[in-house]
This record gives structure tokens, C-alpha cells and sequence, in this order.
């Protein structure tokens, strides 16, 4: 973006979503990455001080790019999501996807069960768990105005009204963190007494919770976090009519640090 349009490209960025920032924006809500949010306020206004031309609320798809008349496309779709079967009884407890959970930030219920185990669904669970106890303001004030001991404010923080499970169905919990990276939210979530059931497929959700091989797990509502993939579609359709790159989870799935070199690295090269 802002590298291409310095070095004299008239650059255009469509933009599906009604703001900048894609997953980028919805990861900055959790817990300890608000860094994120700092960095997309950056993009907001180097872009245009660029000379980026940006076009929100609009879709790619092979026959408008096409249409658009661009000499280059450089693709930088977010991740696809793979299909999760399962079979909610109509009665059941409330579901929420992991977009939901990001977008309208539902009021949850006591019981939560997270349904996949990636950094995504251990990043959520925590933030469920840490929504419902001390918050940051709440243990300022305590501890400026010595309201209670230090030692009740540690168990306090260790402490939280709301239960939850993260059920994975395979070997590894914490897929897509960094080697040495995961340890914080596995110990806040082990402190806040989170079960964590890797090898555990959820076959349906209920009015009473989720059923699994081993049997219910009781729970008032659930937020399912599936598992990701990289989205190639975009680029198979168009790079045969039109020069194509792509840069993060369009080529592969990868950290979002290296999908920002990435693209700066190739607006310095086009």
C-alpha cells in the first residue's frame, strides 16, 4: 500500500469490511494485543497521506477486479475457515461464532465451552474468563486507595465468576502461537481453573451443554472457534488473466508480522 503509492503507483485498496484492519482489528480486542489497534491507526492515516485510494464496504471478486482496469493485483485476503459439523439440538444453548464474539461482544452466561483449541480459541476463553474478574480499573482503585491487602487483590485476580472449557479435537492445543509465546494465556487460564480437553470431539450442543465421546459437559452457552486454512481462491481465478501476488493468509497461514514485511517488502519491489 503506502510503499507502492510513495515510489509513484497509483494504488487502490478494496476493502470488504466497513473499516480498515480485517482480523487485525478483531484481534486487537483481546487481551495484551492492543498493539494492533495502535498499528491500524497508523495505517489509517499513512494510507492516504500516501496517496492510497481506499474503498471500503467493497468485494473482490475475479469479475470486478478484472473490470478494474489495474496493471497489478496484490491479494491479501484474510484466512478461510474450515467446516465444523456439528448438530445443535433447537432448544440448545445460545452459539456464537468466534466473529460473533468479536463483533457484538455478547454478555455471556456463567458456563462457557470454547469449541476449538487453536491460539484463537485459548486467546477467547481467556478473555471470557478475565471479563469476569478484577478488572484493571477496579484493582487501581483498590491499590491506590489501599481499599483491601495486597494479598486478597492476588487471590482476587486469580479468581473469576464465570466457568470455562476449550475443547480440541486434536493432539495440540494452541495451534498458530509462536514457539515460547502461548505461556501466558495457558497460565491465566489455568489459574482462572479453565479445563482444557485436547483429543476431544464435540458431537453436538444441547439444551444442557455439549456432548462429547466421553459424555455432557454442562454449559449455558458456547462459542465455536474453527479451525483455519489459507484462502488461494482469489488469486486461482485471477492469475492466469492478471499479474497476481499475495501476501499473509492468502499465500499461507503465517503471523501477521510477516504478512506486514511481506507487503512492504513488495510495494518496495513492483
Amino acid at each position: 500500500g503506502p510503499s507502492a503509492a510513495r515510489r509513484g503507483h497509483d494504488v487502490t485498496l478494496w476493502e470488504r469490511e466497513s473499516r480498515l484492519g480485517g482480523q487485525m482489528a478483531l484481534f486487537s480486542r483481546l487481551p495484551a494485543r492492543d498493539a494492533f489497534g495502535e498499528l491500524l491507526r497508523w495505517y489509517e492515516r499513512a494510507l492516504p497521506e500516501a496517496g492510497v485510494k481506499i474503498c471500503l464496504n467493497k468485494t473482490a471478486d475475479p469479475e470486478s477486479v478484472k473490470a478494474g482496469g489495474f496493471d497489478q493485483c496484490v491479494i491479501a485476503r484474510g484466512r478461510g475457515y474450515k467446516p465444523v459439523s456439528l448438530e445443535i439440538a433447537p432448544d440448545a444453548v445460545p452459539v456464537y461464532t468466534m466473529l460473533d464474539w468479536f463483533e457484538k461482544q455478547p454478555v455471556l452466561p456463567p458456563r462457557v465451552a470454547v469449541i476449538g483449541g487453536s491460539f484463537v480459541g485459548l486467546e477467547i476463553a481467556r478473555a471470557i474468563l478475565m471479563d469476569a474478574s478484577l478488572s484493571p480499573e477496579d484493582l487501581f482503585y483498590r491499590m491506590r486507595y489501599g481499599v483491601e491487602p495486597d494479598e486478597t487483590l492476588h487471590r482476587q485476580l486469580r479468581r473469576s465468576d464465570r466457568t470455562a472449557a476449550v475443547f480440541e479435537k486434536g493432539p495440540k492445543l494452541g495451534a498458530g502461537y509462536e514457539p515460547g509465546i502461548a505461556w501466558p494465556t495457558l497460565g491465566d487460564l489455568n489459574r482462572f481453573g479453565a479445563e482444557l480437553r485436547k483429543n476431544t470431539q464435540v458431537t453436538a450442543i444441547t439444551r444442557e451443554g455439549v456432548v462429547t465421546e466421553e459424555g455432557l459437559w454442562p454449559c449455558d452457552a458456547v462459542v465455536v472457534c474453527p479451525g483455519t486454512t489459507a484462502d488461494t481462491a482469489l488469486y486461482d481465478a485471477l492469475s492466469p488473466h492478471l499479474p497476481c501476488d499475495t501476501v499473509g493468509n492468502a499465500a499461507r497461514l503465517g503471523r501477521a508480522i510477516d504478512a506486514i514485511e511481506a507487503g512492504c517488502r513488495l510495494g518496495c519491489t513492483i
